[in-house]
């Protein structure tokens, strides 16, 4: 996704509620788009429906629109549910992982570390974030980085891991014991829309 210089927590009161489940979000308190004539929102569409939950997940995995498109044809032509299709590879990314993981506080401090070549995976230095893992794969925040002050705080274990990762926060690693499953995902998205949304 292309940078956005204005604060991001605009886009949550635009969508109309917070997308990265942050208590200081403005969204939580003003539900509703910025500006004077914010509260005035008429109904929407149909399709603005379809347009805004679209926009809500990608905004989510701070994808540009080419980059979701694409992914959601590679789920489309996958064997299974397309929209479990999606949420599963959009989760299996490896910016994604490094987000959910805990080993980051947000999705562009995962983006930056990835673009920066300080990830690992399974040994090997990448920086794309769009790198699909496989179960059994393995990430690493690069050990210089990870000795540094700003990570100090997250070498206590945590709990709130989902069950298709497994972190040690005291070594800087992570693996994908298993392709995540839509139940496991905590993203309040419903799926079957954006598939609507793209066979418009």
């Amino acid at each position: 996704m292309s940078r956005v210089a204005k604060p991001k927590h605009k886009l949550c009161r635009r969508l109309g509620a917070c997308i990265w489940s942050m208590d200081k979000c403005p969204s939580v308190k003003k539900a509703y788009p910025p500006g004077m004539h914010g509260t005035n929102r008429t109904k929407m569409t149909s399709f603005g429906v379809l347009l805004m939950e679209k926009q809500h997940l990608k905004t989510y995995y701070w994808m540009g629109e080419s980059q979701f498109a694409n992914c959601f044809k590679a789920a489309k032509v996958s064997k299974g549910n397309t929209g479990d299709n999606l949420m599963s590879m959009l989760e299996s990314r490896l910016d994604s992982v490094v987000y959910r993981s805990g080993l980051v506080s947000t999705i562009w401090q995962a983006k930056q570390l990835v673009s920066h070549g300080n990830i690992f995976v399974n040994g090997k230095k990448c920086d794309k974030g769009g790198c699909e893992l496989k179960a059994g794969d393995k990430i690493s925040i690069n050990p210089a980085l990870f000795q540094k002050e700003i990570y100090k705080s997250i070498v206590n274990e945590k709990s709130s891991v989902v069950p298709y990762l497994s972190v040690d926060y005291k070594k800087g690693e992570a693996s994908l014991v298993s392709v995540p499953q839509r139940s496991d995902i905590p993203v309040n998205i419903n799926a079957a829309l954006i598939v609507e949304y793209f066979a418009k």
